[in-house]
């Protein structure tokens, strides 16, 4: 059962940032914390993450509170120990293209370290 699980996880992790069907946003501002730190410490390394890699088109990624996942994970990815699992809808602002709804994975060390984001 753990082998199958982390087959998924690696899946997930090769597909990286996925778009969801629709094109209209859920409404969410990027300045607003949410209840939930571990979500507020991925929404800041995603963020990051995009800002750094695309910053010709990247204009920000909300990541939203509705539906969100969070599985506790004991196991490596890598050498990377991961505690958790957190995954959800967003919401990601393109330069060119506007706002479009998307899915999110975020792996964490522990409930507010997170250490990959996509």
């Amino acid at each position: 059962m753990k082998h199958s699980h982390g087959s998924a996880l690696a899946l997930l992790l090769l597909t990286g940032f996925w778009f969801a069907p629709g094109s209209s946003p859920a409404g969410a501002h990027a300045d607003e914390p949410s209840a939930n730190p571990a979500l507020d410490a991925c929404q800041r390394l995603a963020s990051q993450r995009y800002r750094q890699v695309s910053p010709e088109r990247f204009v920000s990624v909300r990541l939203l509170e509705e539906d969100v996942n969070q599985e506790k994970y004991e196991g490596k990815v890598g050498s990377q120990p991961v505690g958790f699992v957190l995954s959800g809808r967003g919401v990601w602002q393109d330069k060119t293209d506007g706002p479009s709804n998307v899915r999110f994975v975020c792996l964490l060390e522990s409930s507010e370290k997170p250490v990959f984001a996509a």
